[in-house]
């Protein structure tokens, strides 16, 4: 669901699993890989929080080094406020279970 003028800068799309898709949008400085995960909760199973994390990684190994990468989605996870170069000072309330799995994935990939 792309406008005509964006439909124009697509180079792929695709997904991954049930709950990861993505685009690559062309750009004036550098091209936009677009992802939109949804995490599902800690206690669901087929796919966990683990699988879907792995479909992002497994998507994320094949971005080219200079594209700009927009992680978009619902994690189902409360982060912390103030994590220097994650978080901001505001969050919606105290961290949740796996919090940490998503600060080290976000760190991992050099993502805010």
């Amino acid at each position: 669901m792309l406008s005509p003028r964006i439909q124009s800068k697509v180079h792929l799309f695709g997904s991954k699993g049930e709950r990861v898709c993505w685009v690559r949008l062309s750009g004036p400085v550098c091209n936009l890989f677009v992802l939109a995960v949804y995490l599902p909760h800690r206690g669901r199973v087929a796919p966990d929080q683990d699988q879907t994390l792995d479909d992002v990684r497994k998507v994320l190994a094949d971005v080219p080094a200079h594209d700009c990468i927009c992680l978009l989605g619902d994690f189902n996870e409360q982060l912390p406020a103030k994590i220097e170069g994650i978080t901001g000072n505001w969050t919606g309330g105290p961290a949740s279970t796996n919090a940490n799995k998503i600060i080290d994935f976000l760190r991992l990939y050099n993502l805010t």
